[in-house]
């Protein structure tokens, strides 16, 4: 955050990029993710999919709750995201049109808090509070 700051006070900035996934969570309970909303910027989300290295806990939390709601652990895994406060924005490095439209597909799947949790968990390994 301390780059971030420093170049904002050179350029305006609108955005930035963090790591940030279901595989990645350490901005959202740091609280590095608050920071980058109070300075207004919007949090790109890059590797929201962890390159596809979900573990087996969570691969089997995210096939559950796509199951229980029609969609694809992809799916879950990006609605998870896309609930954070500041509605981070998914960067998705693919360029097969299927994962694609994929996640195009489940852009309007929610997830109420404590399925939410219940994904933050099984990540982490732990409770989450």
């Amino acid at each position: 955050m301390l780059h971030c700051q420093a170049l904002a006070q050179r350029v305006p900035l609108r955005c930035n990029q963090i790591e940030l996934s279901l595989q990645a969570q350490h901005g959202v309970w740091n609280g590095g993710l608050h920071a980058l909303q109070a300075a207004g910027l919007q949090v790109l989300a890059w590797s929201p999919m962890a390159g596809g290295r979900f573990g087996e806990r969570l691969r089997s939390a995210l096939e559950e709750v796509a199951a229980d709601r029609g969609a694809t652990a992809n799916q879950v895994a990006l609605s998870w995201l896309r609930q954070l406060p500041g509605r981070p924005l998914p960067i998705l490095g693919s360029l097969r049109w299927e994962r694609i439209e994929e996640a195009l597909l489940g852009a309007e799947l929610t997830l109420d808090r404590p399925t939410w949790f219940y994904l933050s968990e099984a990540a982490r390994g732990h409770e989450v509070a």
